[in-house]
């Protein structure tokens, strides 16, 4: 049986809406928790930009990949933090294709030869649009007894 994790409506259609808004390029963001609040927060997906001053080392486009400016993550993660609030997850879509955990979204959260997620506890939230329109959603956690990524179902509350 797997696990789940269920986001508040208002916060799992804002996802949904900016992953549908953003196709047929992927979205990005962040989502803290306080308490049993969540707040979402869009980011900027920068792939394209990144890809264009250096097509080597960013070899993807938006439309395969996502990259937030990491100084802005860093402010957003200190602001929300100074609040109290503690990172829960950080979501991206999946333009035209399913709602799985790549290597470069495995990469990404573990760095090779890292060895630990760099965001402990976090769940990793994909969104499957397909043809502008979410298809599905699944949360990806680190197992410390696994040593890898579990999948989650991720539903939105009623």
């Amino acid at each position: 049986m797997s696990e789940s994790w269920t986001v508040h409506a208002e916060v799992y259609d804002a996802m949904i809406a900016r992953a549908e808004a953003d196709y047929p390029e992927e979205t990005c963001g962040l989502i803290f928790e306080l308490g049993e609040e969540l707040e979402l927060v869009p980011m900027r997906n920068l792939q394209n930009e990144m890809h264009a001053r250096d097509p080597e080392r960013f070899d993807r486009d938006a439309k395969t990949a996502y990259f937030f400016d990491p100084l802005e993550f860093q402010k957003v993660l200190q602001e929300k933090e100074g609040q109290g609030k503690a990172l829960r997850s950080i979501y991206h879509s999946h333009p035209d294709h399913e709602a799985y955990f790549s290597k470069k979204d495995r990469e990404d959260a573990v760095p090779p030869d890292w060895g630990e997620p760099l965001y402990p506890g976090t769940i990793y939230v994909v969104v499957s649009v397909k043809e502008g329109k979410a298809a599905d959603v699944k949360g990806f956690l680190w197992s410390e007894d696994a040593r890898d990524f579990s999948e989650l179902d991720v539903h939105r509350s009623s």
